[in-house]
């Protein structure tokens, strides 16, 4: 049995104030979490250790991401696997035409999180400029299976659980991925999670959980809901 578990990062900074706010990497597009983001994951974080064994956490490279994933990590006593190719997706604005936000150098990151693992160097490249939805989608799937392929479950354990750390946008296409539909609903608050098993390599990923938030609820449970644009934040 595989399971799969995907949370996007806790609210932002700059979603509570309105105005640009660089995280410590000093890009002024990479803004970190509030105070309410790092309660969230610290949140999530309790819930995992209660309900779930994570073997391996993948980040995203931006600091929000990371700073999630890092209570997480903290609180599982595990590392980091920060992976490029789980950055979020700009392709839905013309600002993004000719320029999209980077992470912070993967140098610099491992100043500001040491819980990230050294051994692992990202493996997908990013595009610089506006990416179409169908070119993510393709850009998630090659990221998963690198990563699939890359670890292992520890001790050689017959059960595998893995824990994605996203963007909304990110979060919803790991997701679409896994079940094979590119238009699959998949609700994604902050710092919420979905939760997806495979009985074996030759099963179908069954969606378990959907934007589950009842560990949010000291938090005030669920926010910011986010998907694509034009498509519904309700399933029909």
């Amino acid at each position: 049995m595989k399971t799969i578990y995907i949370t996007r990062h806790g609210t932002r900074q700059d979603h509570l104030t309105g105005v640009p706010t660089p995280s410590k990497s000093g890009f002024i597009y990479d803004p970190p979490l509030a105070e309410e983001g790092l309660y969230q994951s610290q949140l999530l974080a309790n819930y995992l250790l209660e309900n779930a064994h994570i073997d391996y956490i993948f980040s995203s490279p931006f600091y929000r991401t990371l700073q999630t994933a890092t209570k997480v990590a903290n609180t599982l006593n595990l590392k980091i696997e920060v992976e490029s190719g789980l950055s979020d997706w700009y392709g839905g604005s013309p600002n993004y035409a000719t320029f999209i936000p980077k992470a912070a150098p993967y140098e610099k990151l491992i100043e500001f999180f040491p819980a990230i693992d050294k051994s692992y160097k990202p493996n997908v490249e990013i595009k610089t400029i506006a990416e179409p939805k169908d070119e993510m989608y393709d850009r998630i799937g090659k990221t998963i299976q690198i990563l699939m392929n890359n670890f292992k479950s520890k001790d050689d354990k017959k059960d595998q659980e893995f824990l994605f750390v996203c963007h909304a946008a990110s979060a919803i296409m790991v997701a679409r991925n896994l079940l094979k539909d590119k238009s699959a609903f998949i609700r994604c608050g902050v710092c919420s999670l979905l939760k997806l098993t495979q009985k074996d390599e030759y099963s179908d990923w069954i969606l378990e959980e959907n934007g589950f938030t009842d560990y949010l609820k000291p938090a005030g449970g669920e926010k910011y809901v986010w998907t694509f644009p034009g498509e519904s934040q309700t399933e029909e």
